[in-house]
């Protein structure tokens, strides 16, 4: 799978199925992993007017090289929003090579947080933060603290991504503040795009949330470099004191994994593990 923290590829997202499978077979001819969207179990919210439009988006919601095929014309896009035009089509790795995107936090929370209460505001003001420094922000594209984390970025004119679920259609209302949203099929599907990010910060939730701590926390104890996952507030203060208190682990540093501080200086810690 390309998605995912430390995941490497191309994502093609070519709408004719025969079109799209010769694309997958060409990159893997030429070593370069690549996946159709549609086995990411992923589609966009909306279909976009033109190949370039598509793959622009697909691109900065996957974070990887995006390429989208339609008759003589090749749509290249990158995690930047930028689109490249191959007439005729034709792939090399050099063209999909791909620099370093832009830095993505992502932020996890209730999602029934609500407007007036103080953890929504220190939410969206840590959106507006990292937008102002050209942070993109990724959650998980409902109310609350998704909610609030989205506004801050997109008021701020920055790029909110959400993760929603095809399955929940009906059941819970996507944020109005999200710039970029891809549908995942499943809670499962979700989490590679969701996690894949530099850094991760935790504001108050419940049970969702708590499972999007311990997956960050796990990666970094198995499998990608250490980067701060920081939880906000108090309640998450207490909550990992206990769990230091009760977890099994062979290195009692993977029990520093994870921090706790308040909303500013999470935004301080975040700005400056990114070199902003």
């Amino acid at each position: 799978m390309i998605l995912g923290p430390g995941g490497r590829g191309v994502a093609i997202a070519t709408e004719d199925p025969k079109a799209a499978t010769f694309d997958r077979l060409t990159l893997r001819a030429a070593g370069i992993p690549g996946v159709l969207v549609e086995d990411l179990g992923l589609t966009l919210h909306e279909r976009p007017p033109t190949p370039e439009e598509a793959a622009a988006r697909w691109a900065v919601v996957t974070r990887r090289v995006a390429i989208v095929r339609e008759g003589d014309r090749l749509a290249i896009g990158r995690p930047d929003g930028s689109v490249a035009v191959q007439e005729p089509p034709s792939l090399s790795s050099d063209m999909l090579r791909l620099e370093a995107p832009p830095p993505r936090v992502a932020i996890f929370g209730g999602a029934w947080t609500a407007e007036d209460e103080p953890d929504y505001g220190e939410t969206r003001r840590f959106g507006e933060s990292m937008a102002a420094a050209g942070v993109h922000v990724l959650c998980g594209g409902y109310g609350g603290v998704m909610e609030a984390a989205a506004r801050g970025a997109s008021e701020a004119g920055g790029v909110a991504i959400g993760v929603t679920i095809s399955a929940w259609t009906g059941r819970v209302t996507p944020s109005p503040w999200l710039t970029h949203r891809a549908d995942a099929v499943s809670l499962l599907a979700r989490y590679p795009l969701l996690l894949d990010a530099d850094a991760w910060v935790a504001f108050p939730g419940g049970v969702g949330t708590l499972a999007e701590v311990a997956q960050c926390w796990n990666l970094m104890q198995m499998s990608i470099d250490r980067r701060p996952l920081i939880a906000v507030g108090d309640r998450w203060g207490r909550i990992l004191d206990s769990l230091r208190k009760e977890l099994i682990v062979r290195d009692p540093g993977d029990l520093e994994l994870a921090s706790e501080s308040g909303a500013s200086e999470a935004a301080e810690a975040v700005l400056a593990a990114l070199g902003r």
